[in-house]
């Protein structure tokens, strides 16, 4: 069991069996294409796996809206120097945005990328 709990939920609507067969039916058993009602627990990705603690949400109260130059940063800069040992370090809000970012810096005119 993890040692804590969780402060924030949601209500997911649970839709009949026999509905969310006709849904996979329709596309083809590709989840990709199912309407967001369809689903009640998206196992496709991590979106909206992420409930914050109480300390997280206090945090983010109380957090300077600078972006680069606030403490909060400066922090998050000496542990990712401590633990990782990397020099530079650009924050993203999600995997997207952190592909985007090594893509840009690493793919070249003539790459191939699976």
């Amino acid at each position: 069991m993890m040692p804590y709990k969780v402060k924030t939920f949601e209500q997911i609507k649970l839709i009949p069996k026999e509905e969310r067969l006709m849904c996979l039916q329709n596309t083809g058993y590709n989840p990709f294409p199912l309407p967001e009602e369809a689903v009640s627990i998206d196992l496709l990705t991590d979106s909206g796996t992420g409930a914050l603690s109480k300390n997280q949400r206090s945090a983010m109260g109380q957090a300077s809206r600078a972006y680069c130059g606030s403490p909060s940063f400066r922090r998050l800069v000496r542990s990712v120097n401590d633990i990782f040992g990397f020099e530079y370090v650009v924050p993203v809000q999600q995997g997207r945005g952190a592909e985007h970012v090594t893509d840009f810096v690493l793919v070249q005119k003539g790459s191939l990328v699976p």
